[in-house]
């Protein structure tokens, strides 16, 4: 009788244990590009105008968002909120039950004037809330690990902007682009 009930209690544990992660797992590798550019462009007069940039830009393999994702069972949720431990920043988005998914794919790594990245590099512990109706259904964390592997340098280019001079970040994000990222 004591068998059963052992039995009986681990297959509940095992039915209930959720696995919460990035889609794309909780290893991600951070690369920095950089390499000299040179624009030419129409200013506001009319006239043109010439400027030399040295760009340079981290982003993380495989992209700069990430959607979540339960596996090893399922979580009745509508929505998950997101804060790195360490951070006042809390990001949360809509949440999928039925796919086990965010349809929101979060910023991992953009920082801005506007926006502050989820994950940093190193070891990052991820504390999750999920909630259905305002009310919380599970809570816990997960650890991201970012690692630093590799500097990439990008061939020299030229591009010329026929309607419009385009601020620095715009011009290097086109000029890594056209590089394909320095690969």
């Amino acid at each position: 009788m004591k068998l059963l009930a052992l039995l009986l209690m681990s297959f509940s544990f095992c039915v209930y244990s959720q696995t919460v992660s990035f889609e794309r797992g909780n290893t991600m590798s951070m690369v920095e590009m950089e390499g000299r550019l040179f624009i030419q462009c129409r200013d506001s007069g009319g006239g043109t105008d010439s400027y030399s940039y040295s760009c340079y830009q981290q982003g993380l393999v495989g992209g700069d968002y990430g959607a979540i994702k339960v596996t090893d069972g399922s979580i009745d949720a509508d929505w998950v909120k997101l804060q790195r431990e360490g951070s006042r920043y809390i990001k949360g988005a809509k949440f999928d039950s039925t796919s086990g998914t965010t349809g929101y794919h979060y910023n991992l790594w953009i920082r801005s004037l506007l926006q502050r990245p989820l994950l940093q590099l190193g070891e990052n512990k991820i504390k999750y809330t999920f909630t259905k109706n305002r009310q919380v259904v599970k809570e816990g964390e997960f650890t991201v690990i970012v690692t630093n592997t590799e500097s990439r340098q990008c061939n020299y280019d030229s591009m010329y902007y026929g309607g419009y001079c385009p601020s620095y970040s715009e011009a290097c994000g086109n000029y890594f682009r056209r590089q394909n990222y320095c690969k």
